[in-house]
């Protein structure tokens, strides 16, 4: 099984036509364009790269959009601690047999260097979580995309918003099972620098056919996982999106894998009258 972080985190992405990222939304009686990105979630530093001409989109539009709403308040920062921690009283240790939790404490001590104090605080959180935790023990210093259009957007003073709430998104990691999730943190030891790596020099290579094969040769991409974690919600975003393109020029970060396909929000977009093309 490919690593869990790996395919949800990154969200699921995907081929596009013309393997482009940068997209410019027109017509159906807009008054300006807007622009749709294709972004993934998490890069090492040393390999963040904004193009003068994604800077040169950015800059021109007058609000943000993202997955979510980056700005969220004390009480929302408390509701997600909230929702990624185990139920009271248990521990990672409870979802794995003795041998399968004396396996992630070595692997988490001796490949990562991490101490025993720091292994005890994680294992309270649900292994969907822990599984990002170990990723980015290893990546070290990262850099986001969503962050950097987010702080890019208040150095502007421009408005930002989410397509959808961080509940619904908490709320979609619960549709699977905490022990499912442990099963694929165990299975995924090991492997989920491999997988990343991978996926992140097809990105950078702009290789999203390379992407998408990857994607469909995982064995969490099932017809319901697929349903739930992407074509949904992409149904779901179309209103919103409308709604605020609309009214101003926008500036749309998704995960990638949201872009292409028959219920991408490029077809479903254009499905609507809107002219999506990509920007060279």
């Amino acid at each position: 099984m490919k690593s869990f972080l790996f395919i949800v985190f990154n969200l699921l992405l995907s081929t596009s036509l013309f393997g482009q990222l940068l997209w410019k939304i027109s017509g159906n009686n807009l008054k300006d364009e807007s622009y749709l990105y294709g972004t993934i979630h998490a890069v090492p530093k040393d390999k963040f790269v904004v193009t003068p001409i994604l800077s040169s989109a950015f800059e021109s539009c007058d609000a943000l959009a993202l997955e979510i709403d980056l700005n969220m308040s004390l009480k929302e920062q408390i509701g997600m601690a909230q929702q990624i921690i185990l139920p009271k009283g248990k521990s990672l240790r409870d979802y794995l047999s003795s041998e399968e939790f004396n396996r992630f404490q070595r692997y988490c001590t001796d490949s990562l260097g991490m101490k025993k104090s720091k292994i005890k605080k994680y294992i309270r959180l649900k292994p969907f979580f822990i599984s990002s935790v170990l990723l980015q023990e290893q990546l070290g210093s990262i850099e986001g995309y969503d962050q950097y259009f987010n702080k890019e957007a208040k150095n502007r003073k421009i408005p930002s918003s989410g397509l959808e709430t961080l509940e619904y998104q908490l709320t979609m990691v619960n549709t699977i099972s905490i022990e499912e999730q442990a099963d694929m943190l165990i299975e995924s030891l090991g492997s989920e620098m491999i997988e990343y790596n991978k996926m992140l020099d097809l990105y950078l290579a702009n290789d999203l056919n390379g992407l998408s094969e990857m994607i469909n040769n995982a064995e969490m991409s099932t017809a319901s996982f697929m349903e739930n974690f992407l074509t949904q919600r992409n149904k779901n975003w179309i209103p919103v999106i409308e709604k605020l393109i609309s009214s101003q020029k926008t500036f749309i970060a998704v995960g990638a894998g949201h872009l292409p396909g028959e219920f991408g929000v490029i077809e479903l977009l254009r499905k609507k009258g809107y002219t999506v093309e990509p920007v060279n």
